[in-house]
């Protein structure tokens, strides 16, 4: 357990996370000049102690939907925050990004072959999972909120699956463009799913089917990102370029459509 309370090393019986090649392949993180129009909270209910950045919502009437993203391993990054901004604004929904990694994000100065030890240790399900549970107990009992999704991008997509798999009540995800997720993955999720890889991710157009025959007719949403790169929706991504600001827009109308659609 770290000083923050953050439990940081596997335990027993720990999952492993580990990224997949493209996310150790790809380009470094970019500079972005987007002004977040949100705010970083720090709730000091119960056993929630870590910082979290909420997107504006109106206050006159709060929202009673909760969207829960889950960053890349650059971890807090203004594109990130632009994103939750915009689907915030898009479905009239509470959006937040809690800060998991407690400020310790990867870094382009760290050797790339440390990577899978990183995120073994940094980002374990064991110690995200138990944030996430506070999370949702913190926002149901003291700001009115009744349905729960949640959606990340590379790390956070594989959070995203193993959440709507392990965490009782999440109503639906998203992964974008996902790291470490496997086809398998689509045997024990129990929620409905938007999967939006870009050109370096596996074929999840399987997941996606199976999710279908498992759960039902349009329970497992799939659209394929061809012409962008892995990361391109989050901290890698150019915003600046007119093709990848086009495709970051088409995620955030797909990803509020769906889950609007499933926490009704």
């Amino acid at each position: 357990m770290s000083q923050s309370g953050h439990v940081s090393h596997p335990s027993e019986g720990h999952k492993p996370i580990k990224p997949s090649p493209c996310c150790v392949r790809t380009p470094p993180s970019v500079t972005s000049h987007y002004v977040p129009l949100g705010r970083s909270v720090v709730p000091t209910s119960g056993p929630l102690n870590l910082e979290i950045y909420e997107s504006p919502y109106d206050h006159a009437n709060k929202p009673t939907q909760l969207i829960i993203c889950a960053y890349d391993i650059f971890g807090f990054h203004p594109n990130t925050k632009e994103v939750c901004d915009n689907i915030a604004l898009a479905t009239g929904a509470r959006v937040i990004m809690p800060d998991f990694y407690r400020g310790n994000y990867w870094s382009e100065s760290r050797s790339i072959q440390l990577m899978y030890s990183w995120v073994t240790y940094n980002g374990s399900w064991e110690a995200t999972k138990q944030d996430l549970h506070n999370i949702i107990a913190h926002y149901k009992s003291h700001e009115g909120i009744h349905s729960v999704g949640i959606f990340g991008f590379c790390w956070g997509g594989k959070i995203s699956v193993l959440a709507g798999s392990e965490i009782a009540g999440i109503k639906c995800a998203g992964l974008v463009h996902p790291s470490g997720v496997t086809l398998a993955e689509a045997e024990t999720i129990k929620c409905p799913v938007i999967v939006l890889p870009s050109r370096d991710e596996i074929d999840f157009i399987p997941f996606a089917e199976r999710v279908e025959e498992r759960l039902g007719v349009a329970m497992g949403e799939h659209h394929r990102f061809d012409d962008q790169k892995h990361g391109f929706c989050a901290a890698r991504g150019d915003f600046a370029k007119e093709k990848t600001r086009n495709a970051v827009n088409e995620v955030i109308a797909k990803i509020s459509k769906f889950f609007m659609k499933h926490m009704a």
